[in-house]
């Protein structure tokens, strides 16, 4: 990261000179992006807040499964922001407002049944060079947690995903 010309701060100025605070952010999922970005922001329009999964109520549903249900679209394999912003906009348009706020359940490609156990936790838009005993250091020296296991990371184009298990408590 020693060559980056664009730092947090550059980020967080290009934000401030953005947005008021009336301006509406779009996205999904923006929690992750406002902390991200260590900023708050109090108006916006967040797909994953505004949908439910239909095996899992309390559960956030993902981009893919929401394009998948709303616009019968499949999300591409490569992440690109300017399509997932594309995708949830057009999601809280034709699936939210469109409907009154009457939306349709979302259904997940992958669902909590088909994990092991509710220690297991999925991890997903791993880089590529990325090993199991990489993801196992990464939480021993971020949380000091031990994982049982790290299953063999499944890529496809330049991310991969994983379930990583945990002992019980």
């Amino acid at each position: 990261l020693e060559s980056v010309q664009f730092t947090l701060s550059h980020a967080q100025a290009f934000m401030v000179a953005l947005c008021s605070e009336e301006t509406v952010i779009i996205g999904h999922a923006l929690q992750n992006d406002l902390a991200a970005l260590k900023m708050e922001h109090n108006c916006n329009a967040d797909s994953a807040m505004l949908f439910t999964c239909k095996d899992a109520p309390n559960a956030t549903c993902s981009l893919k499964d929401l394009a998948s249900s709303v616009l019968k679209k499949e999300m591409p394999n490569i992440h690109c922001s300017v399509n997932d912003a594309r995708t949830a906009s057009i999601c809280i348009e034709d699936g939210f407002i469109k409907t009154n706020g009457k939306t349709e359940l979302i259904e997940r490609s992958f669902s909590s049944k088909t994990r092991r156990s509710s220690n297991d936790l999925f991890v997903h838009r791993i880089p590529k060079g990325c090993q199991p005993e990489h993801i196992k250091n990464m939480f021993l020296s971020h949380t000091s947690i031990q994982p049982e296991e790290v299953t063999d990371i499944i890529y496809n184009s330049d991310t991969g995903k994983t379930t990583v298990s945990f002992l019980t408590s």
